[in-house]
Order: C-alpha cells, then structure tokens, then sequence
C-alpha cells in the first residue's frame, strides 16, 4: 500500500495539485459545493421522512435523490483529488478513516432505505406520517452526514505527516 501512496503523491496529478495552490482551493470550492447539494437534497428528504413538512409530497422529496448523489459524485472526485496532494496524511488520520468509515454506514443506510422503505411510504397518501423504521432510518442518516461533515472539518486538526 505505501508504494501505492508514494505513486500517488510523486504523479504528474500529485505534483499538480500540491504545485498550483489554486487547484487545490478550487477542489476545496468545488467540494464544498458538492456537499451543499448532498446535504441540503438529503436535509428536505429525511425532514419530510421524520414526519415534519408534511405538505412535501413523499414522491416529490425524494425526486430529490439524483441531486444528492450529484452532490456525492463531486465529492467523490474531488477527495480523490485532494488525497493525490499526499495520501499519507489522509490514510494515517484517524479522523479521515472515521469519516470513510461512516459514509460506508450512510451507503448501508441509504441502500437499506431504498430496498425495505421506499415502495412503501411513495405509496402512503398525500400527507401522511412514515411509520417508526423509516423515521430511524431518516434520523441515522442525518446523524451520519452531519458527523461526516464534521469529520471533515476536523481533518486539518488531527493531520499527521507521512
């Protein structure tokens, strides 16, 4: 794995985007857009699952899905792109792998929403309240995000150098 890290920081990408200071803030921009559109997508739809602005429609909310994973998609490829800058201070913080590790949980939670809940609650009527499982699920998949975001705030603070 450490030749695999080592790659990734001696690259053309790796030298790039430790090199050009403004790729990086651009990444960061770019990132903090993508987290916007993911979080605030999965903000209306898990409120509306938690039972509260019942005057979104069940359907509606979660059309909101695409822009969410839209959202995840950006992060995606710009967190690859910061990893490049040197991936020993993102594999050796513990923070980092704690993040990692929770969007791993929110992926379980979501698939877990979209196979046992969601034929059933887009068919419950205009209006009406999730029952006792989608509201936990809802509620778990806040709680994971806002500690994902957390996470990543705190990244710069527990870093090590590799």
């Amino acid at each position: 794995m450490r030749e695999f890290f080592f790659w990734m920081r001696e690259s053309h990408f790796g030298e790039y985007m430790r090199d050009q200071q403004w790729a990086f803030s651009i990444c960061e921009s770019i990132h903090f857009i993508g987290v916007c559109l993911l979080f605030g997508a999965l903000l209306v739809i898990d409120i509306r699952m938690l039972g509260y602005a019942r005057k979104i429609s069940i359907p509606w909310a979660l059309k909101l899905i695409p822009i969410a994973i839209f959202g995840f998609a950006i992060n995606l490829i710009t967190g690859i792109c910061f990893i490049f800058v040197d991936p020993f201070q993102y594999f050796t913080n513990p923070v980092f792998l704690i993040k990692m590790g929770l969007i791993v949980l929110a992926g379980i939670n979501a698939i877990y929403h979209e196979v046992a809940c969601k034929e059933r609650i887009c068919a419950l009527p205009e209006g009406a309240d999730t029952d006792t499982r989608t509201k936990w699920i809802a509620g778990i998949s806040l709680l994971l995000w806002t500690l994902i975001i957390l996470c990543g705030r705190l990244l710069p603070q527990f870093s090590i150098e590799g």
